[in-house]
Formats: structure tokens, C-alpha cells, sequence
């Protein structure tokens, strides 16, 4: 990834030389495995964007790493069982900071785990 400096912000893992730009690598995984009728799905990665950041802070670099079945039934999930229709429902439900939780927007029949990161 390359990004001029000054107009977007660098991660710490900047490996250019030349002043006007900053120069990253971010990592990312992804794995699918099929078991039967289940597919999972496995997303490693550092958490680093793939496109410049034009923000306040710095993009920090962590290890990410979870997986979940891929496309599994969703009768239990906050938009089902809010009967949510359209997209500005979808959006009041996931960007209300009360259901903002793994618990709250994550079907159970994704059965999603957290391996590492936050």
C-alpha cells in the first residue's frame, strides 16, 4: 500500500524511505474449509486497512483472528428477530451502541469463535 504523506495518516510499520509517501504491507488470511454440508471460514489478519487513512489516529497494528460457518441459517439474529426490512432498519440495529456486542449481532448458528485479538 502506498499513501502520500501528510493527507492520510501512516501505520507505525512504515517502511518507506521517501518523505512524501508511506509504503505498508498489510496481512491477511483467509480460509475456508468444508466439513460436510459446513463450510467455515477462517479471517487472519493485522487489522491494518487496505486502502490510505485519511483520519485523526494512526492505524494500529493487532492480531485478528476468528472464524464462523459461512452463511449459516440467521432466524436467530438481531435483524431477523427484529423483523428489520430495509437497510436504514439494518443500520439503526448494528450501529446502536446497545446492540454493538458479538452477542447482540452475531447469530449463534455462526458459531463464531474468537481465536485471537479483540
Amino acid at each position: 500500500m502506498k499513501c502520500l504523506k501528510g493527507t492520510s495518516i501512516c501505520p507505525e510499520h512504515d517502511t518507506s524511505t521517501d518523505p512524501t509517501f508511506c509504503e505498508y504491507t498489510r496481512k491477511l488470511c483467509v480460509t475456508c474449509v468444508k466439513a460436510g454440508d459446513t463450510v467455515t471460514i477462517r479471517v487472519q489478519s493485522d487489522n491494518i486497512p487496505s486502502h490510505c487513512v485519511y483520519a485523526v489516529y494512526q492505524p494500529e497494528e493487532y492480531t485478528m483472528d476468528w472464524s464462523a460457518t459461512w452463511l449459516p441459517a440467521v432466524a436467530d439474529s438481531l435483524v431477523a428477530a427484529n423483523n428489520v426490512m430495509d437497510q436504514g432498519g439494518v443500520d439503526g440495529l448494528l450501529c446502536n451502541y446497545a446492540n454493538n456486542t458479538a452477542e447482540a449481532t452475531i447469530p449463534a448458528a455462526s458459531n463464531y469463535v474468537q481465536n485471537e485479538g479483540y
